[in-house]
C-alpha cells in the first residue's frame, strides 16, 4: 500500500529507521535534534521522542502503530494519522530513510 503525502512517497509495508548521522541527544526523557542547516535544535514532543526512539531499529508504519496505541491508549486510526505525518515531516527532512537505504 502506497500513501503519497507532501511530496513524500511511504510505502505503509516498507521498514523505516532513523538515519545514523544525525546528531541527537535525549535530556529528561525527550529527544532533541540538531539542525546543522539552521543552527538550531529541534525539541520532540512525547509521542515523537517515542517515535524516535522506537525508530533505532527498522519499523513499518504498521508496527509504530500498533506500539504507540499501546503505549499511549490511542485508536489506530489517530495513531496512524499522526505516523505517518511524522515520518512525512522527518523523511522529507532526510532524518528518516528506508531501512533499505540505511547508513551506518
Amino acid at each position: 500500500m502506497f500513501e503519497k503525502r507532501e511530496g513524500v512517497l511511504l510505502i505503509i509495508n516498507m521498514k523505516y529507521i532513523r538515519k545514523n548521522n544525525i546528531y541527537t541527544k535525549k535530556i529528561g526523557g525527550k529527544w532533541y535534534i540538531l539542525e546543522n542547516n539552521k543552527r538550531t535544535m529541534r525539541e520532540l514532543n512525547d509521542v515523537a521522542s517515542f517515535i524516535w526512539e522506537l525508530l533505532s531499529k527498522e519499523l513499518t508504519i504498521e508496527d509504530l502503530v500498533k506500539k504507540v496505541c499501546k503505549e499511549y491508549q490511542v485508536n489506530v486510526e489517530v495513531a496512524k494519522k499522526d505516523i505517518l505525518k511524522f515520518i512525512t515531516e522527518y523523511a522529507k527532512e532526510g532524518y528518516i530513510i528506508a531501512a533499505s537505504g540505511a547508513e551506518t
